[in-house]
């Protein structure tokens, strides 16, 4: 991301996931409809998961019903578009991003460290993001659809409890997001890896195995999921 821009509820911090081994995504230029998504690292939720559809939802794309295989999902540029010649070689950086499954880091350059002007979009980085919600995935934090301030919107993805409200506190190491954040009643809607808790890593085989989102398979000492934020990344290594 950078410029002077914001876009779908985005809190300037990092976090999602290419989770999807069996997901081969292909351009189809002609193609007349477009979808976009998604930020990079080893974290993710499914979009459609929480209060109206409930927390246990898993988002699939169109054709795969889990059970292993390849599922081919095409991006589209609108042959119309003022700007489809523009759009081309960014479609094909972001297929390749997801058909490579590999984390991105490091792409987070502001004002001056970057040369996109104050009033221009980075368009690669929008549509990288929103092709990650076509696919199915959420934000891994609150996000501004949560309706937190901007610092609470990077607290794991969640929904309220029996209360009514998002509990809220970042528990011994004053770190939003990271495994020992206090967070009462609230419901978790982040897969993490069962091992760790580490969204810097990820298990060899990716199933209900390897990962879960009931904090009741968390790590002893683990009171909550973390959740790939930069300064969470930094606390632990990366």
């Amino acid at each position: 991301m950078g410029g002077g821009s914001s876009f779908e509820g985005c809190s300037g911090k990092r976090g999602g996931l290419l989770l999807l081994r069996n997901v081969v995504v292909v351009l189809l230029a002609a193609a007349a409809i477009g979808t976009w998504l998604a930020p990079s690292l080893y974290s993710w939720a499914y979009t459609f998961a929480g209060f109206r559809y409930g927390v246990d939802l898993v988002a699939y794309p169109p054709g795969y019903t889990g059970g292993g295989g390849t599922v081919r999902v095409t991006v589209g540029i609108d042959p119309t578009s003022p700007h489809a010649r523009e759009m081309a070689p960014s479609v094909r950086n972001i297929v390749a991003t997801f058909n490579d499954l590999e984390p991105g880091t490091g792409n987070l350059l502001l004002g001056a460290a970057n040369n996109v002007p104050a009033n221009h979009f980075d368009f690669e980085s929008v549509a990288l993001h929103e092709v990650g919600h076509a696919l199915g995935l959420a934000h891994p934090n609150a996000a501004s659809e949560s309706g937190l301030s901007v610092e609470q919107r990077d607290y794991t993805k969640a929904t309220t409890g029996a209360n009514g409200r998002y509990d809220l506190a970042p528990g011994a190491d004053s770190v939003i997001g990271s495994s020992d954040d206090v967070r009462g009643d609230d419901v978790n809607l982040h897969w993490f890896r069962r091992s760790n808790n580490n969204p810097f890593t990820i298990a060899g085989s990716v199933d209900s195995t390897t990962y879960a989102r009931d904090t009741g398979d968390l790590p002893a000492g683990h009171r909550f999921a973390a959740n790939a934020d930069r300064t969470v990344g930094s606390r632990l290594g990366q």
